[in-house]
């Protein structure tokens, strides 16, 4: 046996070296880690004072040899102030010193657990920690600036970091004297490899903003300029009222924001893209103030799906996707919220559609808004204690199949559904209820400004943007009424919308000639009813407008009280019927008026006694108007219309020709006598006084004092009346109502001043003539036209008897 290969080669560890060289080291490391953390205190201590910090005497920071790692924990830092301005509870990052060798940092752990940061922002100082990262060196450079051209001449590096957790950090953030709160519950960093060429990710965040929860998970891959970001991004009930500080002009915003989206972000050097696969936007209880102007909103959603944003160079080359909007219980206010401008229940804009053909487009299926309403003041009237109705109502306004594009705006139909309008005007003719807005000259200017503009951009001659709408109607029960506290008798007047229907409409240059057809179909109070319809051409070189149409059965003495203070005479009875066909070419008018007023008879302003027909200046204006007057009684008025509208001149022809005819007046006298004898129990011929022609008059229906609707003492008088309406079929007759004090429970000729009684009479005057109306139009189907009422009348004489008179 060979004696030397018997021997055992001695271990390394037994080398006398190692034994000397592996003691020192280990000592050598236990001494850096005993001492590093009075040593780095001491170090860290004079930087920090020349930035105006302390640290706290119980901060450990240590360095770990043996694994590469450093610990700090219980460290605060002071502000001159002695306020903190950051504070860690426990901090490990452990780094692999060996990867440095192949250019690359590996911090194997990186573990934050409990901290506080201060940020302050000012116009000329950010602060982050105490310290401002925007002051200047010596030589006039930002210290950031300097640090960035140091690290700029440093190797590069790959950072590699597994996995790196922050949990608990607070941040207070001071932006110009607006503070906010974020604390990060978690953040998980992981997958993290970076260089200069390539980057990449994994992020998850849980953290409030403000005391609003936020979450957000992404993953992150960028490659030489090349990368993809994909992200969920959480947002519930932020406060918008930490908003408002930085919209100055705003007195007041307040509500809850959220937000819940999903995207992918990729791009390239030149290409940007941005796909939102889901995202929704939503608002509750928002309320905004701006000049004491409010506007509130219960609710607001927007929901968004595939929405697809494509940039090439910062050009648009791609827009699609799809979204819905609603917003309910909307109010706009002035000051308080009795002064409503305007509110809706609900605001949808319904499949929303984005587009791209050469330029971005949105479609939309329908813009509904349901029970609306503008201009409602709900502070209690004086006079009556109760609200005062909106000036306008809608049930629902629909506009669908609506197209936007920088270009365009078409729409396909407009529907407004149960339009309501109520005007009241006090006694100095203000709309009493109409919320007004103070308007500065600053204000005026700047909408006349943006009219203009307007104007501009739908010049038919310049019409860069389009502008159509293929049909526009009303459906559902449509009036408006007024109610005029300014002229005696008030009285409340009811127009209804039976039909308006506009046809096509576009200021496109083929179509600017194209005839836009109107129809209008109503009726005013129970009987005045019209039909108007006609084209117009409002974008031509010419614009033309054509109107033809009626307005039948029009009350007289409901007009009678706006023209009694200037001619100091009321309209005591008659009917107005119109024909109209006229056109407006430019500013020429070519067309006639056809004026039919039936059994017109007037009185004295304010004469509410029976019997005081006419009077001074009465009997002159009566004469005028028996000369107009034909055969039955009727003035009809055949009036051309031409010239300009700046200077128009209107034909007198007919009114002559009228008046010449007024010669064979006196012939009629046998005729009405002859026709009218089978009725003579009823009805009489005399010329009343002061008046020009002969008249047919009816005998007094006596009613009872406080009747309202005729009784069984007073059917044969009717069914007399009723037998000649039926067999005199071209008899118009006038119905007018005579009270007396006695309906109100006064004497006999007591003199009526106060005008609350007067009104109280002239209404169970009024009422006893609508009853009768209606009652002839049921029973004895008599045309409703062929009836005129009159201004109810008092006779206060001795002897005066409840009546309705009837006349010819």
């Amino acid at each position: 046996m060979n004696i030397s290969a018997s021997k055992k080669m001695p271990s390394i560890f037994s080398h006398r070296v190692f034994r000397i060289i592996a003691p020192t080291a280990i000592t050598l490391y236990l001494i850096i880690w005993a001492i590093s953390s009075p040593l780095s205190k001491h170090l860290i201590k004079p930087v920090l004072l020349e930035k105006g910090l302390t640290l706290s005497s119980d901060t450990s920071i240590t360095y770990n040899p043996f694994l590469s790692q450093l610990s700090v924990s219980d460290l605060t830092l002071f502000d001159s102030k002695q306020q903190t301005v950051l504070s860690i509870d426990s901090l490990i990052i452990r780094v692999t010193l060996l990867r440095l060798l192949f250019d690359k940092i590996a911090v194997s752990k990186f573990d934050l657990n409990g901290a506080y940061l201060k940020v302050e922002k000012t116009s000329s100082q950010l602060l982050i920690a105490g310290i401002d990262v925007n002051k200047k060196n010596p030589d006039g450079h930002l210290e950031q600036e300097q640090e960035t051209a140091t690290e700029s001449t440093s190797p590069l590096y790959q950072l590699l970091l597994p996995e790196l957790i922050l949990k608990e950090v607070n941040i207070e953030l001071d932006n110009d004297s607006k503070s906010h709160q974020i604390n990060i519950k978690q953040l998980l960093l992981s997958q993290v490899e970076a260089s200069l060429q390539s980057q990449q990710a994994t992020l998850s965040l849980q953290s409030t903003i403000d005391g609003t929860a936020l979450e957000l998970l992404a993953d992150a891959s960028v490659e030489q300029g090349q990368g993809e970001i994909n992200s969920q991004l959480s947002i519930n009930n932020y406060p918008m009222q930490k908003l408002q500080r930085y919209a100055g002009e705003l007195a007041e915003l307040s509500g809850s924001l959220s937000l819940n989206s999903s995207q992918q972000i990729t791009f390239t050097p030149q290409q940007f893209n941005l796909h939102i696969s889901k995202a929704k936007l939503s608002n509750t209880d928002l309320v905004m103030a701006y000049q004491q102007q409010f506007f509130s909103l219960e609710k607001f959603e927007h929901n968004i799906n595939d929405l697809k944003l494509s940039f090439n160079q910062g050009e648009l080359t791609e827009l699609s996707g799809t979204s819905q909007l609603s917003l309910n219980n909307a109010d706009i206010y002035y000051q308080t919220s009795n002064q409503k401008i305007a509110h809706f229940s609900q605001l949808a804009l319904n499949d929303i559609s984005f587009h791209f053909n050469g330029l971005p487009q949105v479609k939309i299926s329908s813009l509904v808004i349901d029970d609306l309403y503008g201009s409602k003041n709900e502070t209690k009237n004086k006079s009556e204690e109760s609200n005062l109705p909106a000036l306008v109502t809608l049930k629902q306004l629909n506009i669908s199949d609506i197209l936007i594009s920088e270009q365009q705006l078409a729409i396909n139909k407009i529907t407004l559904d149960s339009l309501q309008s109520d005007v009241i005007l006090d006694t100095e003719k203000v709309i009493a209820n109409l919320v007004t807005l103070p308007i500065t000259s600053a204000e005026q200017e700047e909408v006349a400004e943006i009219t203009e503009e307007i104007d501009q951009e739908i010049n038919p001659k310049n019409a860069d943007f389009l502008i159509s709408l293929t049909e526009f109607s009303l459906q559902g029960k449509n009036h408006i009424s007024l109610l005029d506290n300014s002229v005696e008798p008030v009285k409340k007047r009811q127009l209804f919308i039976d039909t308006l229907h506009l046809g096509a409409l576009s200021n496109a240059k083929g179509q600017q000639e194209q005839q836009t057809p109107f129809t209008l179909i109503g009726r005013s109070n129970k009987y005045a009813h019209f039909n108007f319809n006609g084209f117009t051409k409002p974008f031509a070189q010419k614009p033309t407008h054509h109107l033809q149409g009626f307005l039948k059965e029009l009350s007289l003495p409901t007009l009678s009280r706006y023209m009694k203070k200037a001619m100091q005479m009321e309209l005591k009875s008659g009917q107005l019927n119109t024909d109209i066909d006229m056109t407006l070419t430019g500013e020429q008018l070519d067309g006639s008026i056809v004026l039919l007023i039936k059994g017109l008879e007037t009185a004295i302003a304010d004469s509410d006694e029976a019997g005081a027909l006419i009077d001074q200046g009465a009997l002159p204006f009566n004469l005028a108007l028996g000369m107009l007057k034909d055969g039955r009684g009727d003035i009809e008025l055949d009036v051309p219309l031409s010239g300009s509208t700046s200077d128009p001149s209107f034909g007198v022809s007919s009114i002559v020709s009228l008046i010449t005819q007024k010669a064979i007046w006196m012939a009629t006298q046998d005729y009405l006598m002859t026709t009218f004898v089978p009725y003579a129990n009823i009805v009489s011929v005399a010329m009343t006084v002061g008046e020009f022609a002969l008249k047919l008059r009816f005998d007094d229906l006596i009613y009872q004092e406080k009747q309202i609707a005729p009784n069984e003492q007073q059917q044969a008088y009717l069914q007399a009346f009723i037998a000649l309406m039926q067999d005199k079929e071209d008899t118009r007759v006038n119905i007018c109502g005579i009270s007396t004090p006695a309906d109100i429970n006064l004497l006999a000729g007591s003199q009526i001043t106060d005008k609350k009684q007067i009104r109280q009479l002239k209404d169970i005057a009024e009422q006893r003539e609508e009853v009768f109306k209606e009652y002839m139009i049921k029973h004895g189907n008599i045309a409703s036209s062929r009836l005129l009422l009159c201004t109810p009348k008092i006779d206060s004489s001795d002897d005066a008897q409840p009546r309705i008179e009837l006349s010819v």
